[in-house]
């Protein structure tokens, strides 16, 4: 748990610029890079946030799957630096809308 883990500052130009996303979106003072988006109280439609932030500020491609599968800054930083052709905006917009449709019929 992040709780449990020492503080340590994000890491390289990416990490950092992920991390003040993540503040703005969490509403927090500070993140460090081993903290975990969803413990930290993220949810679902601050995923969705986060990935039209990233597209915005940091001209990069995240899904919400990308979140889920990578919830620590470090990880979700390394994706983003190792990420060579993403997916378009457009196809995680799909993938949301995919998301929505289904949590609908779920209620």
């Amino acid at each position: 748990r992040a709780s449990e883990r020492a503080y340590e500052a994000p890491q390289g130009e990416v990490e950092i610029a992920l991390a003040a996303i993540w503040c703005e979106v969490l509403g927090m003072a500070r993140v460090g890079r081993h903290d975990d988006f969803f413990e930290l109280g993220g949810h679902s439609l601050m995923s969705v946030q986060m990935v039209a932030r990233v597209e915005s500020a940091m001209h990069a491609q995240l899904s919400i799957k990308d979140i889920f599968q990578h919830p620590t800054l470090g990880g979700m930083a390394a994706l983003i630096t190792g990420a060579g052709q993403r997916k378009p905006v457009a196809d995680a917009l799909s993938d949301i809308d995919a998301f929505m449709d289904s949590m609908e019929e779920a209620a």
